[in-house]
């Protein structure tokens, strides 16, 4: 219809369809929730999010085992963003590890260019 607003897929109707393999667009409000492995991550994670990555990232320092970050849903990461996450995998135990589940491409390339991507963290793709 000419004049009606175009219709918005959600990014999970997107991958189901095999319209996208990641959203098109940034602008999704970031979202930071506690699972009970770790985190789940959604949206921009960018400067707005910051100190709630970093709170929620401080706070999963003193977990025993594994540490997952379920990354799925992020539209977008930043550099900052980055740096908090392979901050985190230097303060994990020394048989610790960091699992990234389903990471940006982003995050991939600016961990292996900034950080060499620390041993103790492993991707996990679905």
């Amino acid at each position: 219809m000419r004049g009606s607003a175009p219709r918005l897929w959600s990014v999970s109707h997107a991958r189901i369809l095999g319209l996208v393999e990641t959203p098109p667009t940034r602008g999704k409000a970031p979202q930071i929730v506690p699972s009970r492995d770790g985190l789940y991550l959604a949206g921009d994670i960018d400067r707005s999010a910051l100190e709630e990555l970093r709170r929620c990232l401080a706070s999963l320092g003193q977990v025993k085992g594994d540490v997952h970050l379920h990354l799925g849903d992020v539209t977008f990461i930043d550099v900052a963003g980055a740096t908090e996450i392979a901050r985190l995998a230097s303060h994990l135990g020394p048989d610790d590890g960091l699992v990234l589940h389903d990471p940006p491409d982003e995050l991939r390339r600016v961990l292996d260019l900034m950080f060499g991507v620390p041993k103790n963290i492993r991707v996990v793709s679905s």
